[in-house]
């Protein structure tokens, strides 16, 4: 489920940004239209950022940490880094303190 999310917000990045460009080629090459082009990509980023992080959050209590790990992301140049060691995580085996493991209910 983690890297099925990543991929979908992966693959609807550039749908978006193709839709923010047509908008402000609609509104015209002005001021206007790039302050639209801003605050749409903006607003597409952080509707992006919401699955993102709690998708991420669940990951890490799939692993047996905290959801404060999440605040890691946002270190400048080396916060990816923790992103992609937890996604390459492996669930712990059993339940944990967040709940039961993901894969018991897997066959």
């Amino acid at each position: 489920e983690y890297w099925c999310v990543y991929l979908l917000l992966i693959a609807l990045y550039p749908i978006v940004v193709v839709l923010n460009v047509a908008v402000m080629y609609t509104i015209g090459h002005n001021i206007y239209g790039g302050v639209v082009f801003v605050l749409l990509m903006l607003v597409s980023f952080l509707l992006m950022l919401v699955p993102s992080i709690s998708v991420f959050v669940r990951r890490l209590h799939d692993i047996g940490h905290s959801g404060w790990w999440v605040l890691t992301a946002f270190i400048p140049f080396v916060g990816f880094i923790p992103w992609i060691y937890v996604g390459l995580q492996d669930s712990q085996p059993g339940p944990n303190q967040y709940g039961p493991s993901p894969k018991e209910n897997v066959e």
